[in-house]
């Protein structure tokens, strides 16, 4: 009978240092999901399964921990969440109390769900490269719960493929999906339509740009019907608004809080619905 570390009380307090020798590249990891991704990461970096299973029996991790991470999750009731993305959803150009993501936390703490922002580490002019690279080992470093996606706009904007975004897609979602506990604790979104800002054309570059963010969208729409995912189509939304008065920041470019308080009115009720169906698919 396999031993469950998770009953030991002492077992989250223990640490497991990840080294990946090809790279240099060293994580303290303190949680058996983080542990999970973090090996999946890490075996892309030249490091081979069985020297990660081999290190984890060594820390005292079993098999079994390692194959159900769900059943490890900390007791604590509290949603963390972590949104991912880029100016759009770090709120270039407004407070962060203006942000989409804090909209949308305060809108769901006032109707009764227990739910805190862990943390935005969005960056302004980030790619998908970038989410994986830089903004995945924040959120699993948060442990976080539930997780918003809306990034894809300077992969297009910077000459990204579609192969290529397709590819860099799908390892996003198979890391997210292999750490949080359900599917619907991830809600994708897809790209506004920039152009049609004031300053917007001048980043098309002579292509079309809601030809080519359609086409993004198009993917993002797709993995997340394989994946059994949430979407917000937060593109025709951008396109109604856009021309309204007060919906750009000084920038005229990047969205106001008044336009971020029409994205969350479309996020929350699609947030709402997919926690819901979290709690029915529980039930026994």
């Amino acid at each position: 009978m396999a031993l469950n570390p998770i009953k030991n009380s002492g077992f989250l307090k223990k640490l497991f240092i990840i080294k990946n020798g090809g790279t240099g590249l060293q994580k303290v990891v303190s949680h058996p999901q983080e542990i999970l991704v973090w090996s999946r990461l890490l075996i892309r970096g030249r490091m081979k399964f069985i020297e990660w299973l081999l290190l984890a029996i060594i820390a005292g991790l079993s098999v079994s921990a390692v194959a159900n991470p769900a059943s490890s999750f900390a007791s604590s009731t509290a949603l963390r969440y972590v949104p991912l993305g880029d100016s759009y959803t770090r709120g270039k150009g407004v407070p962060q109390e203006d942000t989409w993501p804090m909209l949308l936390t305060r809108h769901l703490q006032a109707e009764g769900i227990d739910i805190e922002l862990s943390v935005n580490p969005a960056q302004n002019g980030a790619t998908l490269k970038k989410v994986l690279d830089e903004q995945v080992p924040i959120l699993l470093k948060k442990r976080a719960t539930l997780v918003t996606v809306l990034i894809g706009v300077n992969d297009w904007v910077r000459g990204t493929g579609s192969r290529r975004f397709t590819q860099r897609l799908k390892r996003l979602l198979s890391t997210l999906l292999d750490f949080l506990p359900a599917r619907e604790r991830l809600l994708l979104i897809t790209l506004p339509d920039f152009s049609c800002s004031p300053l917007g054309k001048t980043f098309g570059y002579g292509k079309s740009a809601p030809n080519g963010l359609t086409r993004f969208n198009n993917i993002i729409k797709r993995q997340a019907q394989e994946n059994g995912l949430w979407v917000v189509d937060l593109f025709p939304l951008s396109r109604e608004i856009c021309q309204d008065p007060g919906m750009f920041t000084q920038d005229e470019l990047h969205p106001s809080r008044k336009q971020y308080v029409e994205w969350e009115k479309l996020i929350y009720p699609i947030m709402r619905k997919m926690l819901s169906a979290e709690k029915v698919s529980e039930e026994p």
